[in-house]
């Protein structure tokens, strides 16, 4: 999947809350260059435990963090990672996040 496709819509799995904090979790399921029909209950549910750890990073701004890309490593990052964007009340994406994989 290309890491720099614009995000097109996106499906929310589920809420989190800390304190006054809420933050919607889902999946990125259109961008400008591909679609994902499916993404496991597995996966989303990892993705939802994995963003809870890391709530309190998330921009002040951040509506939602959605996952983009699935588990993988890259030559950039070479640990197995979540590729994430984190989208504003507008729907704007404001930040491209990589969340490891414990």
């Amino acid at each position: 999947m290309a890491s720099n496709a614009k995000v097109v819509s996106t499906k929310v799995t589920a809420v989190l809350s800390s304190g006054a904090r809420t933050v919607k979790v889902g999946y990125v399921d259109q961008t400008d260059v591909w679609k994902r029909v499916y993404l496991s209950p597995e996966i989303q549910q990892k993705f939802k435990a994995t963003s809870e750890k890391h709530l309190s990073s998330l921009k002040p701004e951040t509506d939602m963090v959605a996952l983009q890309e699935t588990p993988h490593a890259s030559e950039s990052e070479n640990r197995t990672h979540f590729t994430a964007v984190e989208i504003d009340e507008k729907g704007s994406v404001i930040a491209k996040r990589h969340f490891a994989i414990e």
